[in-house]
């Protein structure tokens, strides 16, 4: 891989064409979101010539661990959050310095939670009312996942850090290396092809847990070296208090969502284990298909593709950057998440430090006095991310 700045990238991404730089962002994240789900697909694709008991484990499994995965989620949308500000505002001593904090408040918490989940998974699934035999299967799979869960936020915290400085297509190529290692490992721990030892659910576990492993080395080797516009430094690990708090509040609000998501579909896939294995297989297997069909227009959402948009970008090219990620999401998925009503159009404005802090609104009304129409505009304002990265005030354009 050839060495390239954050300046270079940031650049080829804010100049020329919004639909070229938007497609340029996009497919890559969303190729790499469709390559997420393969994991849980592959290994499906081998445990279901053991039977429904391990097919069932890993259904039972999976909000769990994203129960887990969820806590740290928002650590990860606030390293992408920051480093693309400061990369956007040309500070990129700061921006290195924001992704080492990221990555070792990251490296606590995943400790933390590793040692947590790796002790509550049995009671927890004993809680759900699964089957002893269900049981037995899904503890062994949850403590090796969770065991690997430092390696497993590595690759999220390489992809957000990456995809702060608008390099998407770094992550992609890792992601595909890590997919296609565990679809080589997954028959050899599983079923004990060679010298392996033949560990079943267990073994489709450690296939997943090396080949991310894999994925966060490669990509660590990366941020360290500085060959992709982030150059971490040990000095940027030592961990500062007041970006620290910037990240939990950053971050804080997606995590909790993201959990009451997994909460949900954990109290979901206990009821379904109560009324027993087979139907809990079948949801785990209809429940992969869907994700395949989901993960791809996640990975264009609007958050993502414009959390890379950051000043040099000209203030006249915002109603553009905000609406045309949106037809392009309408385009994909077949709906579109943006309220608006008539006569009334907004869109993002940044403010000179490049975080979007206000929605300017443009309303337009029209008063008839005699033969003459007068047309009449009033902005407003509308705060819609509380950023606390920046104390100047935005300001406000008519």
């Amino acid at each position: 891989m050839f060495r390239r700045s954050a300046s270079d990238l940031s650049e080829r991404l804010t100049e020329g064409p919004i639909i070229n730089s938007l497609l340029r962002l996009a497919w890559p994240v969303m190729l790499s979101n469709l390559l997420q789900t393969m994991y849980n697909f592959v290994d499906r694709f081998w445990l279901a010539r053991l039977g429904k008991v391990e097919i069932a484990a890993l259904a039972i499994s999976w909000p769990l661990i994203f129960l887990v995965l969820s806590l740290g989620a928002g650590v990860t949308v606030a390293g992408t959050a920051l480093v693309a500000q400061y990369t956007g505002a040309r500070r990129f001593e700061e921006a290195n310095l924001a992704a080492g904090q990221v990555l070792a408040f990251t490296g606590i918490i995943a400790i933390v939670l590793a040692a947590a989940g790796f002790f509550a998974a049995r009671p927890i699934l004993s809680i759900m009312g699964a089957e002893p035999a269900l049981t037995d299967a899904a503890t062994g799979y949850l403590r090796v996942i969770y065991a690997g869960i430092p390696l497993m936020f590595g690759t999220f915290i390489v992809t957000a850090l990456l995809n702060g400085v608008g390099d998407t297509i770094t992550p992609m190529i890792l992601m595909a290396v890590s997919v296609g290692v565990n679809l080589i490992l997954d028959p050899f721990f599983i079923f004990g092809w060679g010298p392996f030892p033949a560990w079943g659910v267990i073994g489709a576990a450690v296939a997943t847990v090396l080949s991310r492993g894999l994925l966060a080395l490669i990509g660590f080797t990366l941020l360290f070296t500085g060959r992709l516009g982030i150059h971490i430094r040990p000095r940027h690990l030592k961990l500062r208090w007041e970006i620290v708090r910037r990240i939990i509040s950053i971050g804080g609000l997606s995590s909790i969502g993201q959990t009451g998501t997994a909460i949900g579909f954990s109290i979901m896939n206990g009821a379904l284990a109560r009324i027993g294995t087979v139907v809990l297989s079948a949801f785990g297997i209809g429940n992969a298909f869907i994700s395949i069909v989901l993960m791809p227009a996640m990975g264009g959402s609007r958050r993502n593709i414009r959390s890379v948009f950051r000043p040099p970008t000209p203030a006249r090219r915002a109603p553009a950057i905000y609406w045309r990620p949106t037809t392009f999401m309408r385009i994909v998925s077949g709906a579109g998440n943006v309220r608006t009503s008539a006569g009334r159009r907004c869109w993002p404005s940044s403010n000179p430090y490049g975080s979007v802090t206000r929605t300017p609104c443009v309303s337009t009304s029209y008063s008839t006095t005699g033969d003459r129409t007068r047309r009449k505009r009033s902005v407003s304002g509308r705060r819609i991310t509380g950023s606390p990265l920046f104390s100047r005030p935005p300001t406000r354009r008519g």
